[in-house]
Parts: C-alpha cells; sequence; structure tokens
C-alpha cells in the first residue's frame, strides 16, 4: 500500500518508516506466523484492555481469548466479550452467548460455562456475567459488533 488517496494524514496514521528505513503497514493487528511462514490473525490491538487481579495488579484483558475459548465449549454456537468500565478492576468482562440450536438456557448452564473459563482462563480475564442471546449484533461488514454489546451491557 503506498497510502490513502490524497489524505496523507491517515496514511501517516497507518503507514511507519521504521529506524533500519523501512516503511511497514500498521494495521492494529495481532497475529503470528506459523512454521510454515503462514499468516494468523489472532484479535485486535484496540480490544487489549487494562483490569486488575484479585491482588490489585493492573495486567491486560484479551477478550479474544475470553471468547475462543468459550465458543469452545460444545454448548456454544457465538460468543462475544464486552468490556466495561469498573471503579475497582478498571475493566470487566461481560460475555454474550449464542447457543447452539438444541441448548436451552439454564442458570446450571451459567454455572457450567463459568466452570470452564475458571479452568482454563486467569482469575482476571473471567467474565462477570454470561448474557444468553438468540444472535449478536453485527457490523455493516458482517463482523460481531461489540461496541453494541458494550452499550447494551452499560444499562445491565
Amino acid at each position: 500500500m503506498l497510502g490513502y488517496y490524497e489524505n496523507q494524514i491517515e496514511t501517516d496514521n497507518i503507514i511507519k518508516i521504521h529506524s533500519d528505513g523501512e516503511r511497514w503497514l500498521h494495521t492494529g493487528d495481532l497475529g503470528y506466523l506459523n512454521d510454515d511462514g503462514v499468516l494468523f490473525v489472532s484479535g485486535r490491538i484496540k480490544r487489549i484492555l487494562i483490569t486488575k487481579g484479585d491482588d490489585g495488579t493492573p495486567t491486560k484483558l484479551f477478550p479474544a481469548r475470553i471468547e475462543n475459548l468459550i465458543m469452545k465449549h460444545p454448548s456454544v454456537e457465538l460468543c462475544c466479550v464486552a468490556t466495561l468500565p469498573d471503579d475497582v478492576r478498571v475493566n470487566v468482562a461481560i460475555a454474550f452467548v449464542v447457543l447452539v440450536n438444541d441448548v436451552e438456557e439454564s442458570s446450571k448452564l451459567i454455572d457450567d460455562l463459568m466452570n470452564y473459563c475458571k479452568e482454563n482462563l486467569p482469575d482476571y480475564m473471567l467474565p462477570e456475567k454470561i448474557i444468553f442471546k438468540e444472535s449478536l449484533p453485527r457490523t455493516q461488514r458482517g463482523k460481531v459488533d461489540y461496541r453494541t454489546l458494550e452499550k447494551e451491557a452499560e444499562k445491565l
């Protein structure tokens, strides 16, 4: 990419010249290369937030890590984690979950999902709440709209 057409400000925001003189496109995506050189996109830098654990130590909260784990549960079709500001912990996670067709909402299932999270995530990443939904809102590009869910979470 050479830059944005007739928009030098946005071009300068996304294309950076590194100390070695090379120009790099900074997309805001997180990812990794496997041993074969294949690039995998694993998240967005903008979705990394600060939280505090029980000991009060600030640490990073990765909504995508929580989402990926919850979506591995056999009862879950889709998950999106929104975050809410919190006076004590800075930010907390709220998991919005769409269940597979034949699974019904229940307090037992919430307990099961929370225990699943406790077994596989550090304490500071545990969702404060799990909310079941029929579907999740989408952006115009078809991605799950976590910003809309954050606004919904504010009303809880």
